[in-house]
């Protein structure tokens, strides 16, 4: 709070940051194989990534008749700027996640 009684206003993102308002509550997702060749690129609206997951994410099976060993994805907020960057490594002998982590737009990095 300030002496004002009113709370301090938050930034929304860091200074200088980009601004996609084309983008904005967009999901974009891409999958690759072992010879890092692009299998699946997509765009989902945020509100739809969340109800119906693609099977790339929650399915090993998906992943290893595809091929797929990493998935990265860019979520942007509802202003537009890039709230995350996610990356998801998988085994390629079983399809099952091995190693991930979100990269946030203060500069935070989660191991996920």
């Amino acid at each position: 709070m300030t002496g004002s009684g009113k709370a301090a206003a938050r930034p929304h993102a860091p200074e200088g940051l980009k601004k996609f308002p084309k983008r904005k509550d967009t999901m974009f997702m891409q999958c690759f194989d072992k010879d890092g060749e692009k299998t699946i690129d997509v765009a989902i609206q945020q509100d739809k990534w969340y109800k119906d997951l693609h099977p790339a994410i929650i399915s090993p099976a998906y992943r290893l008749k595809h091929g797929i060993v990493k998935i990265t994805m860019q979520l942007y907020g509802r202003e537009g700027y890039l709230r995350q960057n996610i990356f998801h490594d998988y085994s390629p002998e079983t399809g099952e996640y091995a190693y991930g982590e979100c990269r946030h737009i203060h500069g935070w990095i989660s191991k996920i």
